[in-house]
């Protein structure tokens, strides 16, 4: 794991450029916690972060571009929870459920992150997402497999609801 030196913007430019990202970012995250739609205008977004419309594109693309980025910090966010509560545990089943018990008491304890996960993540976490293993024969990109990619496992070793790669052998 990286020390916080390293990972700190090294000059004052940088440092700038990464709370303007950042202050963008919170921005569509409370826009997706609170209205539960990336539905707001770019000017809407860049008020909100208190920064300068051009600034929005001195960062992203497009708002789609944004709202993924602010799911994907996120979805980061929600492991760094599950790691700090489960770091110090050895037992698989420990950490599974203890992972639950956070997962289910996070609308409690982070109900703004559990919206945004609720609004954004399940429709960025698709199988043709960036973290999602493109669907066998396909490359990033491609359209996937019309079957569910969460299947009963054929096989008494594989858990039930596990991922299923959608490919035979």
């Amino acid at each position: 794991m990286p020390d916080q030196a390293a990972a700190e913007p090294a000059n004052r430019f940088e440092r700038r450029r990464a709370r303007t990202r950042h202050a963008l970012i919170a921005a569509a995250q409370g826009i997706l916690a609170e209205q539960g739609t990336s539905e707001a205008s770019i000017q809407q977004i860049a008020e909100r972060a208190d920064v300068g419309f051009g600034s929005f594109y001195n960062h992203f693309q497009t708002k789609a571009e944004l709202f993924e980025a602010a799911v994907v910090d996120a979805l980061e966010e929600y492991g760094k929870l599950i790691d700090s509560i489960t770091g110090g545990l050895d037992d698989p089943a420990e950490v599974f459920a203890v992972s639950v018990r956070l997962t289910f008491r996070l609308a409690d304890t982070h109900p703004e992150l559990t919206r945004v996960l609720r609004y954004g993540g399940l429709p960025t976490s698709t199988p043709t997402s960036a973290w999602a293993p493109a669907p066998c024969g396909t490359s990033r990109g491609a359209t996937p497999p019309a079957a569910s990619r969460w299947t009963v496992p054929s096989s008494p070793s594989a858990p039930w609801g596990a991922p299923s790669s959608g490919c035979s052998s």
